[in-house]
């Protein structure tokens, strides 16, 4: 954006794996986080956070692939490792939860990352909260908490207490619509047939 001012942006976004749910607005303390888990998956905030929030009923479950061994970087008993899923399933698996976390360590990396995970998140009726990079708050996501580390913890809490309007819901909903694949690349075409 700042480098090519000129350019068309196109974002990631929901594949036909998904539909469009509706938005939950529960607060039964179920966190999920579905994806790779490499370096940038911050597992000192993730141990730190649900060992705090042990004790209030807060749990989550991981689903996704590494080359690590979880068991050795998992500190509390409420995180669960699930393993890897396939894609095909990944909506079905979400609707069980309440609240889809992204705990990344913000680097050069990071930056940049349009998380395919926030739209499938929202797409199955979550809400979110992530830590705050630079991209997120370009796309400015309703229905999700951008966070810093220090206030992940709280964040987390407020998130789950917060009850959203129907029409912050449906103004999210708006947007997702925009973010399937199809209204993507319908845009696209558009484009390069002017």
């Amino acid at each position: 954006h700042e480098k090519y001012t000129n350019a068309i942006y196109y974002s990631n976004g929901i594949n036909q794996n998904f539909k469009i749910l509706p938005f939950k607005n529960s607060n039964n303390k179920k966190c999920v986080y579905i994806g790779a888990l490499e370096d940038w998956f911050d597992w000192e905030l993730i141990n730190n956070t649900f060992e705090k929030l042990s004790k209030d009923g807060y749990t989550l479950d991981i689903y996704g692939f590494s080359n690590n061994d979880i068991s050795k970087l998992i500190k509390t008993n409420n995180i669960k490792f699930k393993g890897s899923i396939d894609n095909t399933k990944v909506q079905s698996i979400l609707t069980k939860y309440d609240i889809g976390i992204i705990p990344f360590k913000v680097t050069d990396l990071i930056e940049y990352v349009n998380p395919i995970k926030l739209y499938e998140y929202l797409a199955s009726g979550l809400k979110v909260i992530s830590i705050n990079w630079k991209e997120l708050k370009y796309i400015n996501p309703n229905c999700t908490i951008l966070s810093t580390r220090d206030d992940f913890q709280n964040n987390l809490v407020l998130l789950n207490n917060q009850e959203y309007s129907l029409n912050s819901i449906s103004q999210m909903q708006d947007v997702l619509k925009l973010k399937e694949y199809n209204s993507i690349f319908d845009n696209v075409m558009s484009q390069i047939e002017k």
